[in-house]
């Protein structure tokens, strides 16, 4: 409704959030495949968190036949006023991350400090030319 309210010349042609764990249901998750091939939209928008919107995308892609797919995570809270962004200098200074952390520690410290930490060896090795993108 926020997002509808905000750009009204917007055509949204549905929304669907399936139950927890839809995707090991073989009947919600084909449920929620036919929603989304129904709806014959042009852009289909993923809010499922990361990973979970990424594989989601990349498995079914070509089952739901939607031109477009963005994943969005954690922006819906955004949009919908839910959570609180960080202060505009954090923002600017890439610490938004952190804000998010100091609000939910015991939720984000797994995502933040032991599985996004497998990144940076990746990285080196691209900046020391180790590797080809």
């Amino acid at each position: 409704a926020k997002i509808q309210e905000r750009y009204p010349s917007l055509t949204i042609c549905g929304h669907y959030s399936p139950p927890l764990g839809f995707e090991n249901n073989s009947n919600e998750l084909q449920k929620s495949l036919d929603i989304i091939k129904d709806s014959k939209a042009d852009i289909l928008i993923v809010f499922l968190g990361c990973p979970k919107q990424e594989r989601f995308i990349a498995k079914y892609k070509n089952e739901y036949q939607v031109p477009v797919s963005i994943t969005m995570g954690g922006c819906i809270d955004f949009i919908g006023a839910d959570i609180k962004r960080a202060p505009l200098w954090m923002q600017k200074n890439g610490l938004e991350w952190f804000f998010r952390f100091a609000q939910e520690p015991k939720r984000l410290f797994k995502r933040y400090f032991i599985d996004d930490i497998k990144i940076f060896p990746i990285v080196l090795k691209y900046k020391l030319g180790l590797a080809k993108l």
